[in-house]
């Protein structure tokens, strides 16, 4: 099944498939080791414990688990699922079993360098990360956002269990992800108050958002541009 799958797919050979997926993990692997030489080259000069250390993605990458290839086109977990390593002083090792958000590194940074807060979409992670029960890490849901053409805007919103998604905010497909973290059932038919509820806090958290400053207009490199839209992240 999976090899019919991949061949009307993309209209090439399975064996060109895995040649794609093992040449995603060799990059992976690559990324890896440059982050060791940063950190031994820390070590070398004596900076490695005095510096604050993150490591995350944008995104992740789509094999066809959905029925799509690359990325944007879907908000299933093989592109909204990805890691977050924070290390630094007076952090001690520990495995968080939380979900919280990408915005919610910038806040983060900003209270571990000791700076004043700045309006942002997201919450520090500082009470999880020092395991504070004086302070509480509020969020509800994480959301995440992507915008298709034809003016279709692709939303998620899950919590520590289940997800939704939404397509212009109307729902789409719910999933147990402790049940089914491969997102093979969905359960929106048989199960409409989980959804209600993550789409309330959906709605309420974008609501929530921070007004942002106005654009700047700013010219842009010919070549800068180019690169820009052979990477997708411009139309």
């Amino acid at each position: 099944d999976e090899v019919a799958r991949v061949q009307k797919a993309l209209r090439l050979p399975v064996d060109d498939w895995h040649y794609y997926v093992s040449s995603y993990d060799g990059e992976i692997r690559w990324v890896d080791d440059r982050i060791a030489e940063l950190l031994q080259a820390l070590a070398e000069r004596g900076l490695d414990s005095s510096t604050l250390i993150v490591v995350t993605s944008d995104h992740g990458e789509a094999f066809l688990e959905h029925g799509y290839w690359d990325h944007g086109e879907t908000l299933h977990e093989e592109q909204t699922h990805v890691p977050l390593i924070v290390a630094g002083p007076g952090l001690a090792p520990r495995t968080i079993e939380r979900v919280v958000s990408s915005v919610d590194v910038f806040p983060t940074l900003l209270e571990l360098a000791a700076i004043p807060a700045s309006p942002s979409d997201g919450e520090s992670l500082r009470p999880l990360l020092d395991d504070d029960p004086q302070r509480r890490y509020g969020r509800v849901v994480a959301v995440a956002e992507a915008s298709r053409r034809r003016r279709k805007m692709l939303r998620s919103a899950r919590d520590e269990r289940r997800k939704l998604l939404l397509t212009n905010m109307e729902p789409v497909a719910l999933f147990d992800l402790v049940r089914d973290p491969r997102e093979t059932t969905d359960l929106l038919a048989t199960a409409p108050a989980p959804a209600e509820t993550l789409r309330a806090a959906l709605v309420g958290q974008l609501a929530a958002r921070p007004i942002a400053p106005r654009a700047r207009e700013a010219t842009v490199d010919p070549d800068l541009d180019e690169r820009l839209r052979a990477l997708g992240y411009v139309e």
